[in-house]
């Protein structure tokens, strides 16, 4: 099992370093001096597709410009809610307080300064921050706010540290609830995908570790569309009338302490299978063909079947589509 690592320092957060239970707040940013970060979304990334995870990880390749007009918008909502708990965290307000135009002016400047760099339908999404707290936001309930959007790092060996970010880390009645948010096309999503995703296990894995309380997961889905009084062409839009359940759906989760150390097993397993493939040099492709996950919306999809037809390109010759990040050690503790 893996271990908290400490601020500043190469040890292991002890039980002593701890107030009122919960260990030090700094302890979520710390970095140890020559190991290498990997992160929840990486070895997810491996689970989905061994090639894909070659291309961004160990080849270094990211991919030029703003990805789908979707992930955009994703981003400018979270970066509303960042702004928004933030807020409440420092100020010590409850939800309650803040009406949705208090929320918007703080939401907003955040929101303006997320699309710069990753574009989206700034429109759209304040649209989707509004709706969402007036619905939801301002009914949220909870002891404390623990920490928002701030990275938890656990030790998997001497050279490799995990790290997971989260959106937003509560108390709420002993328990450590860990808040997802996921902008969708559709409400439809089977809960049980939710409970076995690998992102949510290690993230509720991560979290256990850190503040050794249970913990439960909220997933709150929000659709990138909400009730509007016209249509396209000017007619009374029959979604004003539609209950917020069309357009937000919160899915809770408790883990036991036995699921989470299960989830801790399989996300060792998953670094233990990265060393392996890098041993043999071996990263299949792994075909899949439905959904946002599909190879056709993969941004190494054409790079990987040219490769598959020709043999490996220079990555110098991909300079028109992908820029090279040296994923190095850490140089210093932080």
């Amino acid at each position: 099992m893996g271990e908290l690592v400490g601020v500043a320092t190469d040890k292991v957060v002890g039980e002593s370093e701890v107030i009122n239970d919960i260990p030090l707040p700094s302890a979520v940013s710390s970095a140890r001096k020559g190991v290498a970060d990997v992160h929840v979304t990486g070895l997810r990334s491996f689970l989905r597709c061994r090639k894909q995870w070659h291309y961004r990880y160990e080849r270094g390749l990211e991919p030029l410009g703003l990805g789908p007009k979707s992930w955009g918008t994703g981003s400018l909502f979270h970066a509303g809610m960042r702004a928004i708990y933030t807020v409440l965290k420092e100020s010590g307000a409850q939800p309650g307080d803040l009406d949705v135009d208090q929320a918007m002016d703080h939401a907003l400047p955040a929101m303006m300064q997320e699309q710069v760099e990753r574009g989206g339908d700034g429109d759209l999404a304040e649209k989707m921050v509004r709706y969402y707290w007036e619905h939801q936001g301002r009914k949220d309930t909870y002891d404390r706010i623990v920490q928002v959007e701030l990275p938890l790092r656990a030790k998997l060996d001497d050279e490799t540290d995990l790290v997971g970010t989260m959106d937003l880390v509560l108390e709420r009645g002993g328990r450590i609830v860990i808040r997802d948010y996921k902008t969708v096309e559709t409400l439809d999503t089977d809960e049980n995908y939710i409970r076995l995703d690998f992102q949510f296990q290690a993230y509720g894995w991560l979290a256990n570790l850190h503040y050794g309380k249970p913990v439960e997961l909220e997933i709150h889905q929000v659709r990138r569309e909400v009730p509007r009084e016209l249509t396209a062409t000017g007619r009374p839009s029959k979604t004003i009338n539609n209950p917020p359940s069309k357009y937000i759906k919160c899915i809770p989760w408790f883990y036991s302490t036995e699921a989470l150390g299960r989830f801790g097993d399989r996300v060792l397993g998953v670094q233990q299978d990265i060393r392996a493939a890098r041993l043999s040099g071996s990263w299949p492709r792994t075909d899949s063909h439905h959904g946002g996950l599909s190879c056709a919306s993969c941004p190494y999809n054409l790079l990987c079947g040219d490769e598959l037809l020709y043999g490996d390109r220079d990555d110098k010759d991909l300079e028109m589509f992908y820029r090279k990040v040296q994923h190095e050690t850490n140089d210093t503790t932080a």
